[in-house]
């Protein structure tokens, strides 16, 4: 005996909506060089003409160069938007050149934590103080004044060494005055 059939009943197709969802774009590199920071994060660019890459690395990615890379610009110029990046982060440039890998300061840091240490991203709300500095008088007593400094015969030369005319004829004409 055959089975027998069931209706089918027609349902409504689940709606699908051809709109992608869009939670929040990264905004555009802001003009200007070094740490920009602004209201949506901060703009890193820099100047690395012969860089075949160059990312940022810094506290706000825990120091890892795959997070941040920046995008070749015209002219040498790279830049990327992060919106993680504010003011007291401290980072540095990676920069790949055939093969090779650097992690190099910021040329345009405004603020480093030392010689040898890492690029501050500045807070350009920072107040300076004292908005009324003046310099001191110069012609009054505890004025600044310049020293002047004179070309003088050393207190004594080695034997061997120029001596006497040979000595005067090697210091520049100029300073033959001072001399004596």
């Amino acid at each position: 005996m055959p089975a027998p059939s069931t209706p089918i009943r027609a349902t409504a197709a689940p709606k699908v909506s051809l709109k992608k969802k869009v939670t929040s774009l990264p905004s555009a590199p802001q003009p200007g060089m070094g740490a920009v920071p602004h209201a949506a994060g901060t703009t890193f660019r820099v100047w690395a003409p012969h860089a075949d890459a160059v990312s940022v690395v810094g506290t706000f990615n825990d120091w890892k160069p795959t997070k941040h890379p920046l995008q070749h610009e015209a002219d040498g110029y790279w830049a990327v938007d992060v919106p993680d990046a504010r003011p007291g982060d401290e980072y540095k440039y990676h920069i790949r050149h055939n093969g090779n890998a650097f992690d190099r300061n910021d040329p345009y840091a405004r603020q480093v934590t030392n010689s040898a240490g890492s690029s501050v991203v500045h807070d350009p709300h920072f107040d300076w103080g004292d908005d009324n500095f003046q310099m001191p008088p110069w012609n009054e007593p505890g004025d600044l004044r310049a020293a002047r400094g004179h070309l003088q015969r050393p207190p004594c030369r080695p034997r061997g060494h120029l001596s006497g005319r040979g000595r005067e004829a090697a210091v520049p004409a100029r300073f033959g005055h001072q001399l004596h």
